[in-house]
């Protein structure tokens, strides 16, 4: 619909299911091991038309993100909290690690 009728459709819809396991989370305590994410990984790598080949991720990248837990009353559907608000809705704050399966995503997008 975006893309005009000569690139319609990404390679990967030739190859469905395209499984969106880059955007699936867990959370868990410092320590607990974690598992490589596997997924559809594009099978040539300057040639999306090969197809797609299942495997674990080998572009995993890590960042380092700021979690908040938001609480109280809810609010209407659509209204806004100011920032002021903020004080009455943060209870507690976490350092998440985030993993992103960068060549999954790829094949995805």
């Amino acid at each position: 619909m975006f893309r005009g009728k000569d690139n319609a459709l990404q390679p990967n819809w030739l190859h469905l299911p395209v499984g969106y396991h880059g955007r699936s989370s867990t959370v868990c305590i410092s320590g607990t091991p974690v598992t490589r994410p596997c997924g559809q990984l594009q099978k040539d790598r300057d040639d999306p038309n090969q197809g797609s080949t299942y495997g674990p991720c080998r572009l995993l990248d890590f960042e380092l993100e700021m979690a908040f837990f938001v609480g109280g009353e809810e609010n209407n559907n659509g209204s806004r909290l100011t920032i002021d608000d903020a004080k009455d809705r943060i209870f507690g704050f976490v350092l998440m690690n985030d993993w992103s399966a960068r060549d999954i995503q790829k094949w995805e997008y």
